[in-house]
């Protein structure tokens, strides 16, 4: 399913430094749960800006394994758009 994410992380993903951006997948919490969130009533994106690269990244950057490569970037999340932070069903 393609997920939805929000007009502020669209503007994020839009920054020329960012390579690549992931949308984050969650095992659903519960039968109920949103489809768009995994019921986690936040969309979460990883806006990777440095890769890829053949070895982890060192210092303090946190590395991510994506398709056989290192990736660094930072982590935001917003409130899913579809069920409103609920979590459920797409409702409120």
């Amino acid at each position: 399913m393609m997920k939805t994410i929000t007009q502020q992380l669209k503007a994020l993903s839009a920054d020329g430094r960012v390579k690549n951006v992931i949308i984050c997948d969650f095992q659903p919490y519960g039968a109920d749960a949103c489809q768009n969130c995994d019921g986690m009533g936040k969309v979460y994106v990883w806006l990777l800006t440095d890769g890829p690269f053949d070895n982890p990244p060192g210092g303090k950057k946190v590395g991510h394994w994506i398709n056989g490569k290192w990736w660094t970037g930072n982590l935001f999340g917003d409130t899913c758009p579809v069920c409103k932070g609920s979590g459920k069903n797409g409702k409120v």
